[in-house]
């Protein structure tokens, strides 16, 4: 993110409440890169109303809605990773997203998390999910 080093650290901390790997994202860089850094990462994630699970819940729906299952399948690794969700918590967030948003949308949401829980259980043998 090009700006100020507040705002560069506001970005930080931000992406290191809402991602569990370090690199910023490719968009980071320019005009752009830098209201996505700022509005999405900087204001969003330090905010102190919301919990980090609650802010968790609330994107991974906004984004499952809208069939972003790129990015939600960022942000579910990294609420597993971060420990903000379970994997119980998101297979009960695709139940809850079937019955509100469609039964489409619910099997897609859990398609993504039991692939995500396959992946790291074939990665990481003997290590149960969270």
């Amino acid at each position: 993110m090009v700006g100020d080093e507040s705002k560069r650290e506001a970005f930080e901390a931000g992406w290191s409440r809402a991602m569990s790997f370090p690199a910023p994202p490719p968009m980071a860089e320019g005009s752009f890169g830098e209201f996505v850094g700022e509005v999405g990462f900087a204001m969003v994630w330090n905010r102190e109303q919301l919990s980090a699970r609650e802010r968790r819940i609330l994107i991974l729906t906004v984004l499952a809605m809208f069939g972003r299952d790129d990015i939600t399948q960022l942000h579910m690794g990294s609420a597993l990773d971060l420990g903000d969700l379970s994997s119980d918590d998101l297979e009960d967030m695709a139940v809850t997203i079937a019955a509100y948003a469609g039964l489409p949308k619910g099997v897609a949401f859990n398609q993504l998390r039991q692939r995500l829980v396959t992946e790291r259980a074939d990665a990481e043998p003997g290590v149960e999910e969270r």
